[in-house]
């Protein structure tokens, strides 16, 4: 196993490689990072007046974009590997930035993972003893609509009824307005009601996808004969389904775990937009609208790199639902 996960992190090294020159390439060739430092971008840049030739040039030398693209991605990665990811346009070091807004996406990930993984397995499973049931085509339906809708427009939803309407939960940002800051607990749990609707709405599309998988992947296993066989010896209703079937059930999801890893991380840079969450997601949103070059490609190495581990991660799961597989 050990010799598997090390050859999957030398297969990643090139499909990083890759994936950052194709990202330098891209974004060297549709912006301008001098006309977003000096006001004339999307986002009103840093200096916002007509700059003077020197001005430019200086700051061509600061940003290190008077040298040919080649050098400069090789100048880049070459700084990435020592750990210097560079500095944004306000002047601070990209790694503190991103250190600093890593722990809210991940927060925000981890609690839509653990909800619609949850979520999905447990629907899935009551789906599948009431099959046909009116509990059964009602869920169904729910979750087909749930997958077709989109993430932007099932968050605008939810804000306006839970938000704005029912005012259950805060409409935006990580922290209430409060006069006097809030620490120790009640940040906390302040923090933690700004996140319940975030994470519900990024667990959602999660839970409908695993509890049709689950539904499938469990009626399957009920038709098996080693189930069949335990139910012959007179083990009860409740040991059959959650020892025999549940754990053998879970195996032909456990293979799409990185998928939905990588598809909740891609989904919190749009919540994270749509609530003002200071994570990640929002980070590279206005790293895009300001063509900060530095912070855009440290966050798509990042998000690279997390979804290759994501798909590592998978396999891992396959490995401990079933110890039968072994990977050489």
């Amino acid at each position: 196993m050990w010799k598997y996960i090390i050859k999957r992190l030398v297969v990643m090294i090139p499909v990083v490689l890759i994936i950052t020159i194709v990202g330098f390439v891209s974004m060297d060739s549709v912006g301008d990072p001098i006309s977003s430092y000096f006001g004339k971008g999307q986002s009103g840049g840093m200096q916002g007046h007509e700059p003077t030739p020197a001005e430019i040039e200086r700051v061509k030398v600061a940003l290190g974009l008077d040298k040919p693209p080649v050098v400069r991605y090789f100048l880049w990665f070459k700084n990435v590997l020592q750990g210097n990811l560079g500095y944004t346009f306000t002047g601070r070091p990209v790694s503190e930035v991103i250190l600093e807004r890593l722990p809210v996406s991940i927060a925000l990930g981890l609690s839509g993972i653990i909800i619609g993984c949850l979520g999905g397995i447990i629907l899935g499973v009551i789906m599948a003893r009431r099959q046909y049931s009116p509990f059964d085509y009602g869920i169904g339906v729910v979750n087909y609509i749930i997958i077709a809708i989109p993430e932007v427009c099932l968050g605008l939803f939810c804000i306006v009824l839970f938000c704005t309407t029912l005012h259950w939960f805060p409409t935006f940002g990580l922290n209430s307005p409060s006069a006097i800051p809030l620490t120790g607990w009640d940040r906390f749990f302040d923090q933690a009601k700004h996140l319940v609707l975030p994470s519900l709405i990024l667990a959602l599309p999660t839970t409908a996808a695993w509890s049709r998988f689950q539904r499938a992947a469990y009626l399957e296993v009920m038709r098996s004969d080693y189930v069949r066989t335990a139910r012959s010896k007179g083990l009860s209703e409740r040991v059959v389904a959650y020892r025999h079937t549940l754990k053998n059930a879970l195996l032909p999801i456990s293979t799409s775990s990185g998928n939905i890893i990588m598809g909740i991380f891609g989904g919190s840079y749009i919540i994270e937009t749509l609530f003002t969450i200071p994570g990640i997601g929002l980070l590279t949103t206005n790293a895009f609208l300001a063509f900060d070059f530095n912070l855009m490609l440290s966050t798509s190495l990042l998000t690279t790199v997390m979804g290759s581990m994501g798909l590592l991660l998978s396999d891992i799961i396959c490995v401990i639902v079933d110890p039968r597989i072994r990977y050489e």
